[in-house]
């Protein structure tokens, strides 16, 4: 099947897309994204950073991955 990409996503020039996506209104992806076959990404998502998102995955709206977490205590330590 063919992608079926949203006019208003905003897509990386590195990032790698598999087959039969589905992406949604607002969505902006960006970096080093990979995403595999029949995923799924809601609207007003956003994915950037070193991320690879599996085949079959469902990304809900306004999720945000790959970027720095919001608790900064969450962030390792070293």
């Amino acid at each position: 099947m063919a992608n079926s990409i949203h006019t208003t996503a905003v897509i990386g020039s590195r990032v790698k897309l598999g087959n039969n996506l589905t992406i949604g209104p607002y969505v902006v992806i960006d970096g080093d994204v990979t995403l595999g076959d029949d995923v799924e990404i809601g609207s007003h998502a956003i994915l950037s950073g070193w991320t690879t998102i599996g085949r079959g995955c469902r990304i809900f709206p306004h999720a945000s991955i790959g970027l720095d977490p919001q608790d900064k205590k969450a962030q390792a330590r070293g």
